[in-house]
C-alpha cells in the first residue's frame, strides 16, 4: 500500500493519496460506487483513495489530472475506513483461495490424468519400460486376459481401469496393443498420488457421474472380493463394506460423495494413503533372474548335467522299490514304501560320499583329458559336503517314515494347544476378583517367579481357515494378558507382557512387492483395522503379516530380548532344517516335534 501527499486545488490544504494493491479481487470493484458516493467530500484535510484494481504504467500526467479519478474522503473516517478496506480485501481473497483449492484438487488431478494419457512418451521412460517388459512390447497385442495377468489384476478391476484410461473398446475385442500398455504402465508409475486418488476413485465410480454411491462401494467389493479370493464368506464381506463406509461418513444408503470428500478423508487417515503407493506397476525382476540363470547355467553346465544323472539315479530307484513292494508284493503302506526309498537313497549317497573322498580316484581323473573336461573334479569336497547333506536328510526321512508307520496316533499342532491352555488356566489361577468393587487383580510375585518368562508363538499359514478352530483360544489368552497388563499399569508396574502371537498367511504375497491388484484389498484392510482395531483374517488385536516370516529378524529380536531360548518346532522337513540352522546360529536349543 503506497502513501503519498499532493496539493488540492492549488490550495494550502494537504490531502493524503493511499493506493490499493491491483491484486484485489473483484468484490472490491462492485464495492466502487457505493464507496464513491457515500465517502466523498470537500473538507480541509482529506484521504485520497485509488480504487482502480487494473495494472497501470507509470502515470505521467500531473498531480492535478491523477487526482480527479481519485475520491476525496474525510480525514476523520480515514481509520476505519482503511480498516473495512483490508477486511474486504482479505475476506474475499480467502474465498477466492478456498474456493480454487477445492476446484483444483480435482480439476489438477483430472488434467494431470489426461497429460499423461495424451502426451508423447520420452524416449528416456520409454527405454525404462523396454527393459521392465523384457523387449519391445509396442507391436505386440495382448489379449485381455494376458493384460491382467501383467498388472496382477482381478478381471473387475481391470476392466474398471481399462474403462478409466479409455480402453472400453479393448474389452469388447478382447485385445489391447502393446503400445497402449507401456502408456497405461506410464501413468500408474509416474502420477502423482492426487492422480492416483481419483484413479481409485473412479474405479469406484461405476456411472462415471463424478459422484460415489453406497451401492457403487458395494457392489464392486462384493465382486472384487470374491475374485481375489478373500478367505471369508459373504458376512465378512459385508462387514468389511459396512466399515469401509462408516470410514467415509456414507451412513444412508442414498449418500454419496465427490473427489474432494473422498480426497480429503484419505489425507486424515495416512496408512490410506499408503495403499495408493500400491497403484503402480508390479515389480518386475524377471530379466535380472533371467541373466543371472543364463550365466549360472553357462558357467556350470556340467554340474548341472551331474546333477541330473543323480536326480535320475534316485528317481530310478525309487522306481524299482515301488515295482518291488506295490507291484509284486502288493504293499499299500505308504509309511514303509517312503521308508524303503529313503534307505536306496542312503546307500547311494553313502558310496557316493566316500568315491568323491577317495585321493587316488580325483588323482586319475586329473590324469585324462577327457574326464577332467566333462567331471569338475576340483569342486569334489563342495559335492561331498552336498552328498552328506543329502545323506542326512533320507536318514531323518527313513527314520520318521518308520515311526510313523509304528505310530498309532497323530498330534500336528495339538500339543502346542494343549500346552497354550495350560499356560492360560495357570494365570486365570493366579488372579483374583474382589466382591466388592470387582476388581481383578493377580498374585504377580507367583507369576514373576515361574520358569517360563515370555512365550513367542509363531503359525505360519497357507489357509486361514486353519487358523479357526484355534482362533477361540488365541482370543482368550490375547484378552487374559491384556487385562493382566492393564492390572500392572493400575499398580504403576511396568507391564511385561508373557506371550506374543505371529500369524503368517502365505496364500497372499507380502505388499512390499508392490502390486497394483492388491491395493484395493490393503486399502479395506487398513480401514478396517482403524474402526475395529482387529485384523481383517482373524478378527484378533494381532495383526495377520502377509509371506513367509523373516527368519532373521526375528531370532534377531528373539537373542536380544531373553538370555536364554528354546524353540519347539512341528511342520515341514525343509522348513525344520531352516529354522535348525538359524537356531545353532544364534545358540538356542532346538526340539522337533514329528509333523504328522
Amino acid at each position: 500500500m503506497a502513501l503519498y501527499s499532493e496539493n488540492a486545488n492549488q490550495s494550502s490544504e494537504h490531502t493524503t493519496a493511499i493506493s490499493l494493491p491491483t491484486a484485489i479481487s473483484s468484490n472490491i470493484l462492485s464495492e466502487r460506487k457505493l464507496l464513491q458516493r457515500t465517502m466523498s467530500n470537500e473538507n480541509s484535510i482529506d484521504v485520497v483513495i485509488d480504487l482502480d484494481v487494473t495494472p497501470k504504467p507509470t502515470d505521467r500526467r500531473s498531480p492535478q489530472q491523477v487526482l480527479t479519478n481519485q475520491t476525496l474522503i474525510p480525514n476523520e473516517t480515514k481509520s476505519s475506513l482503511l480498516s473495512i478496506i483490508s477486511i474486504l480485501r482479505l475476506a474475499s481473497l480467502r474465498r477466492q483461495s478456498t474456493n480454487a483449492n477445492r476446484q483444483n484438487i480435482a480439476d489438477y488431478a483430472e488434467h494431470h490424468l489426461q497429460e499423461l494419457l495424451n502426451e508423447k512418451i520420452p524416449d528416456r521412460d520409454y527405454h525404462i519400460f523396454l527393459k521392465h517388459f523384457n523387449g519391445d512390447i509396442s507391436n505386440k497385442e495382448f489379449t485381455i486376459e494376458e493384460f491382467y495377468k501383467l498388472f496382477q489384476l482381478t478381471k473387475t478391476h481391470g476392466e474398471r481401469l481399462l474403462d478409466i484410461f479409455g480402453e472400453t473398446a479393448c474389452i469388447q475385442g478382447n485385445s489391447i496393443n502393446g503400445k497402449r500398455v507401456i502408456r497405461i504402465a506410464r501413468v500408474l508409475s509416474m502420477a502423482p498420488i492426487s492422480v492416483k486418488a481419483l484413479i481409485l476413485f473412479k474405479t469406484f465410480d461405476r456411472n462415471g457421474d463424478k459422484h460415489v454411491s453406497v451401492e457403487e462401494i458395494g457392489e464392486f467389493y462384493e465382486t472384487y472380493l470374491i475374485e481375489f479370493r478373500f478367505p471369508h464368506d459373504s458376512s465378512r464381506h459385508q462387514e468389511l463394506i459396512d466399515t469401509f463406509l462408516q470410514t467415509f461418513r456414507m451412513h444412508n444408503a442414498n449418500r454419496q460423495m465427490n473427489f474432494d470428500q473422498f480426497y480429503t478423508i484419505l489425507q486424515e487417515t495416512p496408512n490410506s494413503l499408503e495403499s495408493l503407493q500400491l497403484i503402480n506397476i508390479p515389480n518386475n525382476d524377471d530379466q535380472v533372474d533371467k541373466l543371472k540363470w543364463q550365466a549360472w547355467r553357462k558357467n556350470n553346465k556340467y554340474h548341472i548335467l551331474i546333477i541330473l544323472v543323480y536326480i535320475l539315479a534316485t528317481i530310478g530307484l525309487d522306481i524299482s522299490v515301488i515295482i518291488k513292494l506295490v507291484v509284486k508284493e502288493q504293499n499299500r503302506n505308504v509309511w514303509l514304501i517312503l521308508a524303503r526309498m529313503a534307505g536306496c537313497s542312503i546307500t547311494l549317497n553313502y558310496v557316493l560320499s566316500i568315491i568323491l573322498m577317495l585321493k587316488h580316484c580325483m588323482v586319475l581323473i586329473r590324469a585324462n583329458r577327457w574326464l577332467r573336461r566333462f567331471l569338475p573334479v576340483d569342486d569334489h569336497i563342495d559335492a561331498h559336503r552336498y552328498v552328506g547333506g543329502a545323506l542326512g536328510f533320507y536318514i531323518v526321512v527313513h527314520s520318521l517314515a518308520h515311526i510313523i508307520n509304528y505310530a498309532t496316533n497323530t498330534q500336528g499342532i495339538t500339543p502346542y494347544a494343549s500346552a497354550l491352555e495350560c499356560l492360560m488356566y495357570y494365570f486365570r489361577e493366579q488372579h483374583t476378583v474382589c466382591e466388592k468393587c470387582r476388581h481383578v487383580n493377580y498374585n504377580h510375585e507367583a507369576i514373576q517367579q515361574r520358569k517360563l518368562q515370555k512365550v513367542d508363538f509363531i503359525w505360519v499359514n497357507r489357509d486361514v481357515k486353519n487358523f479357526s478352530w484355534f482362533l477361540q483360544l488365541l482370543n482368550d489368552f490375547e484378552n487374559e494378558q491384556l487385562t493382566y497388563l492393564e492390572t500392572l499399569r493400575a499398580n504403576n508396574t511396568t507391564p511385561k507382557r508373557y506371550i506374543d502371537f505371529h500369524f503368517y498367511f502365505t496364500s497372499l504375497k507380502s505388499n512390499n512387492q508392490g502390486m497394483i491388484g492388491y491395493a484395493p484389498f490393503d486399502f479395506a484392510a487398513n480401514i478396517y483395522e482403524n474402526v475395529s482395531n482387529r485384523d481383517i483374517l482373524t478378527k484378533m488385536r494381532t495383526k495377520t503379516i502377509l509371506g513367509r516370516p523373516q527368519w532373521s529378524l526375528l531370532f534377531a529380536k528373539f537373542k536380544a530380548e531373553h538370555r536364554r531360548t528354546s524353540v519347539f518346532f512341528t511342520g515341514k522337513p525343509v522348513m525344520g532344517e531352516d529354522i535348525k540352522r538359524w537356531c545353532d546360529q544364534y545358540q538356542f536349543t532346538y526340539y522337533h516335534e514329528p509333523y504328522f
